[in-house]
């Protein structure tokens, strides 16, 4: 019996800018996974529910380093990772505020509640709903290329090679 399910989905088009990906990570079992944390490039927010802890949703900053974590027996974790722009234009953050490490958001952030946790589906679109209502038309197209050349690169590319230098 498979004991972890996990689900990535894509943002729509018009969130392609700031979001990477949706996912959901969920311990079916009835005991704890132990994990490494691997850096991706991605800040995130996590919304979690398990039997032995309250409601939570977590702004998880930009990681440098692996980190190590546990899945607690029947959790279930919804989650968004942003892309660089998103960080700056939706959750309005600096990334160096929030590099390697986290932070506890309100209750109920951007109206999600545990109910949401159970169709991943309709919390992708609960969340982009939400999100849309925080694109604002002044972003500078400048930070969007910039940071569409960086992505297109997938790392590879040098400040020079990007006009910056």
């Amino acid at each position: 019996m498979r004991t972890i399910k996990c689900e990535i989905a894509q943002p729509s088009a018009l969130l392609a800018d700031f979001v990477e990906s949706f996912w959901m990570l969920q311990n079916l079992s009835d005991r704890e996974h132990h994990i490494v944390v691997v850096p991706d490039g991605r800040v995130d927010i996590i919304f979690s529910l398990a039997p032995t802890e309250t409601f939570q949703a977590t702004l998880k900053g930009l990681d440098t380093e692996l980190d190590r974590a546990v899945i607690a027996a029947n959790t279930v974790f919804f989650a968004i990772s942003f892309k660089l722009l998103g960080v700056e234009y939706l959750l309005r953050e600096l990334v160096g505020n929030i590099r390697n490490r986290g932070m506890v958001l309100p209750s109920a952030f951007w109206g999600i509640t545990p109910a949401d946790l159970t169709d991943f589906d309709l919390f992708c679109t609960k969340a982009s709903c939400h999100m849309l209502t925080l694109v604002k038309p002044t972003i500078d197209d400048r930070k969007r290329e910039l940071f569409k050349l960086i992505y297109q690169a997938n790392g590879t590319a040098k400040v020079q090679d990007l006009g910056l230098g």
